[in-house]
């Protein structure tokens, strides 16, 4: 890798070039001018290399690459801003576990909402409370009997205690929750949905499942092929509403991706590390400490190539 110093800006530009060669349907004439580009600057190949340094992290498979080539189509049609293309960029990335790049406020228009490295918390009535994690979004249907929360993306965290009142429902995807008296933590993960209960009792269907009544202590994850109960115990479930990540003999690369939930950029982990046993509470309003706090325990350190990548490599 060439020792050239780059800026964010040569960076994200390498990112934009390296998606528009893995859409699929690159012309000769995109290669030609990659390389243009790449020779016009020496940090132009040092940033380059950089990004080919973990270019496994783009492997991106066919559907998420069309998504790459929508997102760099709509920058041309529309004159979107660079930041916005690479928050797009960044849902690709997400998708692939190449960590996150989303930049900027919460698509949507919807009633609550967080950006990247935000959690936010709202009383919806004197029973029921709702915390959003992350990167998240949700609404309400005020005018919904029973009353209903809808999750349209990310993670929240629900208690409602109100035995004598109508249940309340929670609805993400083909997902319903129904409660009377219940803490509750949901993750919406693309298609699947990782639960805890943490007090009380939910009521849990699905398009293609029966009811089934779930008590405090259990985790599950939940897809189209039904409720799998989730034994590994490594993440305790619920933490970040205290602004803590609580893990047990987690993998650090398992860690590592949490914690890219909550900063801008690309936060990867060397695959030569990856398998390490972490435990531990990492604080989530100051991630580059938490990242910092690795070296003391671990053979790591933390290698910063500019503000939007950051790798655990061996020490």
């Amino acid at each position: 890798m060439s020792t050239a110093h780059w800026s964010d800006d040569e960076l994200e530009q390498a990112i934009t070039w390296l998606v528009r060669l893995r859409s699929g349907e690159a012309p000769d004439e995109t290669w030609q001018e990659c390389t243009s580009w790449r020779t016009a600057s020496p940090a132009h190949e040092a940033a380059w290399q950089a990004l080919l340094a973990s270019e496994e992290l783009f492997e991106l498979a066919p559907p998420q690459a069309r998504i790459a080539q929508l997102a760099l189509q709509d920058r041309t049609r529309s004159k979107i801003s660079r930041r916005q293309t690479l928050k797009l960029l960044g849902l690709v990335g997400a998708s692939a576990g190449a960590g996150w790049l989303a930049l900027g406020t919460p698509t949507g228009t919807s009633e609550f909402a967080t950006t990247v490295g935000q959690r936010s918390s709202f009383s919806l009535a004197e029973h029921t409370h709702l915390w959003l994690n992350t990167d998240s979004s949700a609404d309400r249907q005020v005018d919904s009997q029973p009353p209903r929360i809808l999750l349209q993306r990310g993670q929240i965290q629900v208690a409602h205690h109100a035995p004598t009142l109508p249940a309340l429902q929670v609805r993400s995807g083909e997902l319903l929750l129904e409660t009377r008296s219940a803490r509750f933590d949901l993750h919406q993960q693309g298609k699947l949905h990782r639960l805890a209960i943490l007090d009380g009792t939910v009521e849990v269907r699905t398009a293609h499942q029966p009811m089934s009544r779930l008590t405090v202590g259990q985790e599950w994850q939940i897809s189209t092929s039904g409720l799998h109960p989730v034994s590994d115990g490594v993440l305790i479930p619920g933490t970040w509403v205290q602004g803590q990540l609580v893990v047990k003999r987690i993998p650090l690369a398992q860690l590592v991706a949490e914690l890219a939930r909550y900063r801008n950029g690309w936060l990867l982990c060397s695959g030569d590390v990856a398998e390490l046993p972490v435990s531990g509470v990492f604080q989530l309003d100051d991630i580059e400490r938490s990242l910092d706090a690795l070296s003391a325990s671990l053979p790591v350190k933390t290698q910063r190539l500019s503000s939007l990548w950051t790798r655990i490599v061996p020490a």
